[in-house]
């Protein structure tokens, strides 16, 4: 019975919503700059999962403001950018690369994302 109520409840709504409703305007900027973000998002899980994959390690993704320490063992260079790979022994992590790090290669590092 509660499932009838509730169908009958959902379909009322559908056909009492107004017609008039704007939709979201949304610019062109945005909309590119979703599309690069998603895109890179997807090359750098791709890159990730062969990495993962030739060293056996497990990928770790960070986000926006996480710290991280881990060693800096090398850079990967994809369309979307350079990245910092660093091992933290449990996992590694990619994180935007800055040419400060060059020097610290094999070396433990922290890091901001």
């Amino acid at each position: 019975m509660r499932g009838e109520f509730e169908s009958a409840v959902v379909e009322t709504c559908a056909n009492n919503r107004p017609l008039d409703v704007p939709k979201p305007q949304v610019s062109d900027s945005t909309i590119e700059c979703v599309r690069a973000e998603t895109l890179r998002g997807r090359e750098l899980a791709k890159a990730a999962q062969e990495i993962a994959a030739e060293a056996g390690q497990e990928h770790r993704p960070v986000a926006d403001g996480q710290r991280l320490t881990g060693i800096y063992r090398c850079s990967v260079i994809l369309a979307s950018g350079r990245y910092a790979m660093l091992d933290d022994s449990m996992g590694f992590s990619h994180v935007p690369w800055k040419p400060v790090i060059v020097q610290r290669l094999g070396q433990l590092m922290n890091a901001v994302v």
